[in-house]
């Protein structure tokens, strides 16, 4: 039949990103890295954060205005904006290694700086993003430290409680 072997085929197709950044733009061109062409091109001014998803199938694109943009290559770009933090955070590069995908590739683990000192501290709060749906999940306001994917719909993270001492805590939650 030839349906399915045609789907077999799109599936085999493999992604791949080039960032360029001038002085004051970065520009991310996602292309067919066996054929060359170019899915798509974006201008963002100075600073981001890409993530692939393991599949290597979609793409997130983070951004200093908190505007997250991702692609797919089952769907079209889209883009959405998460909630700031309190008192500017910090720049997206910072994201880089705190962006995860799922294992099932369809959410987004970020989290994000509240402020200067939790930028320091290396902490902020956990957000979950399905980007196929345009949805947030908070699941922490602040001081979490790290966090991963168990399976798709479970993360476990590690959380700071500051009070006499500080103590840190180690969590697993499922999600929507």
């Amino acid at each position: 039949m030839v349906v399915p072997l045609l789907a077999a085929i799109a599936l085999q197709q493999t992604y791949a990103h080039r960032l360029t950044t001038t002085d004051d733009r970065t520009i991310i061109r996602v292309f067919n890295s066996k054929t060359g062409r170019t899915i798509w091109t974006r201008s963002w001014p100075v600073d981001v954060a890409a993530k692939w998803s393991g599949d290597r199938r979609s793409i997130a694109v983070f951004d200093r205005d908190y505007g997250l943009t991702t692609w797919s290559a089952e769907e079209r770009v889209r883009k959405m904006r998460v909630r700031p933090a309190k008192d500017g955070g910090g720049e997206p590069p910072a994201y880089q290694e705190a962006m995860r995908w799922s294992p099932d590739n369809q959410r987004l683990i970020l989290i994000i700086p509240n402020s200067q000192g939790e930028m320091t501290g290396s902490t902020g709060r956990l957000v979950v993003i399905r980007p196929a749906k345009r949805t947030t999940q908070e699941l922490e306001e602040s001081s979490v430290l790290w966090a991963e994917w168990v399976v798709a719909r479970r993360i476990r993270y590690q959380k700071v409680r500051y009070g006499a001492g500080e103590e840190k805590l180690l969590r697993t939650v499922t999600v929507r």
